[in-house]
Parts: C-alpha cells; sequence; structure tokens
C-alpha cells in the first residue's frame, strides 16, 4: 500500500507510467517516508526521484566550490530539499533516487546521522541496508552546522555499527 500526495497537483501519465507530485509532496511505504518539494515516481523503472525546489542550480553552484559539502538544516523547509526516512535512519539531500523493489538509493548533496555522528557527501549510495558508500565525503560527531572537525575522504565505505574505510 502506498499513499501519497501533494499541495499543488498530482499527475498521472499513463504513457509513461509515471506519477508526478508537486509542492510539499509526499510518499508513504513500508516503514518509509518521502517528503520533498517534486516527487516522480516511475512505475517501470521501481523508482520515486524526489528533488528540491531548485536542486538544479543547487547542484551547479556546490560542484564549482571546491566540493565541500556543509549541513544546512533550513534548506528542508525553505526549498523542499527531499527527506527519506528509512526505518530510523533519515537521509536529507538535493535529489534522492530511491528503488522499492532493490530497497537501494543514492542522495546527492545528502546528509545522514548514524551511530553517534554525522555523514556528509556530494554522493551517499546505499548498497544494503547496513551498507553505504559516500564520495566527496566528510564524518564527524560535531553538532554544529558547520562542524569545528571532521574526517575527510573522496571515497568512504560504511558498514554499519562495524567498520568506516576511507581511501
Amino acid at each position: 500500500i502506498v499513499r501519497y500526495w501533494a499541495a499543488d497537483s498530482t499527475v498521472f501519465d499513463a504513457d509513461d507510467r509515471t506519477m508526478t507530485l508537486t509542492n510539499d509532496a509526499a510518499v508513504h511505504f513500508q516503514q518509509r517516508q518521502l517528503d520533498a518539494y517534486r516527487i516522480v515516481l516511475d512505475f517501470t523503472q521501481s523508482t520515486l526521484i524526489a528533488r528540491s525546489n531548485n536542486a538544479d542550480s543547487v547542484l551547479e553552484a556546490t560542484a564549482g566550490r571546491q566540493r565541500r559539502i556543509l549541513r544546512d538544516t533550513g534548506r528542508t523547509l525553505q526549498r523542499g530539499a527531499p527527506k527519506l526516512s528509512d526505518g530510523g535512519t533519515v537521509y536529507d539531500g538535493e535529489v534522492i533516487v530511491y528503488n522499492y523493489k532493490t530497497k537501494h538509493g543514492t542522495v546527492q548533496l545528502g546528509t545522514t546521522e548514524m551511530e553517534g555522528g554525522s555523514y556528509y557527501g556530494e554522493r551517499i549510495k546505499q548498497v544494503a541496508p547496513k551498507t553505504l558508500f559516500v564520495e566527496n565525503g566528510r564524518y564527524t560527531t560535531c553538532t554544529a552546522p558547520t562542524p569545528h572537525y571532521y574526517f575527510e575522504s573522496p571515497k568512504m565505505k560504511v558498514v554499519m555499527q562495524d567498520e568506516i574505510f576511507a581511501a
């Protein structure tokens, strides 16, 4: 059972087998909830694609600025940035792509908190229920919006409750 809603519009394209939810969109399925400015459900590919109001301009601007990812707690409310709650784990980002059959997904310019720490990255990819890959990422236990200390690596593999590998 999938529950969904949107403040502005819900458009179903029967030919492409997609449904687009716009403005304060939300999709609830199993123990997961996805909120964003715009969500596209692609029934052919079994994916949910969530974007903030101005994801394209934010992605371009950030890539040009030394690829630094900073926690921006106000972006979810201000621009409708996507937020995926998967069980007890919350992922925030500018673009979230989630395959609801394989239960794998990616978050661009993403953040998530796990095991008392925060991960930031240009791209966070969940490849198994407890395994993440983080590209150009940081890990910190500092709770400040701009962390005072962190570990940074171009490539990280995180196995929750076990190990972190950095390259």
